[in-house]
């Protein structure tokens, strides 16, 4: 069967490059037997990849050797008190979700990088908040974001940079980009 994947964390980071994953049957005579197990360098889920950490940062990287990229129904990460950071690896690899991408860092900041791009087929939100000024709550786009049929909306609690890479493109006809930033949109 298919089911979401969830990481749960508090106090440590989530580097979500490598998941382990064991596969159990229960057999008819009511005993386990392990079907699967293995490392997975790139972290795929049928249904959504959902992660919360309480504290501490969420690292995903598309980066493994095999192709490299991290796809998933939906992706949703929360981070309360830490950072997002999503590197979307080399050319060839990438992050997609086949519905939508909510990243949401509700003290901390949100990085996005690498050459291949972030891509929903429906919305993405990317949104920061700060529970104290000294808060960093910038979101920096480094590689591209794409919504293949929703709206993108970008809302921090600080800045929003993007680099020559991090262009933001709906490929929709009627769907909207929202950029706000309480500080500097660079």
């Amino acid at each position: 069967g298919s089911g979401a994947t969830y990481i749960a964390s508090s106090g440590v980071q989530v580097n979500a490059r490598q998941l382990s994953v064991a596969v159990n049957r229960v057999n008819t005579q009511g005993t386990i037997d392990i079907t699967q197990a293995f490392s997975q360098d790139d972290v795929t889920a049928d249904q959504d990849i959902y992660v919360v950490a309480t504290s501490g940062d969420i690292v995903i990287s598309a980066s493994g050797s095999n192709s490299g990229a991290v796809v998933a129904r939906n992706i949703i990460l929360i981070a309360e008190a830490g950072d997002i950071i999503i590197h979307t690896g080399s050319d060839l690899q990438g992050c997609s979700a086949t519905a939508s991408i909510k990243l949401v860092a509700e003290s901390g900041s949100i990085t996005i990088d690498g050459n291949a791009s972030l891509v929903a087929q429906n919305n993405i939100l990317i949104t920061t908040s700060e529970e104290s000024e000294a808060t960093d709550a910038t979101i920096t786009l480094d590689a591209r974001l794409v919504s293949k049929g929703g709206s993108i909306s970008v809302i921090a609690a600080d800045d929003v940079v993007m680099s020559a890479k991090g262009d933001m493109t709906t490929e929709a006809v009627g769907k909207t980009i929202d950029v706000q930033a309480d500080g500097s949109i660079i």
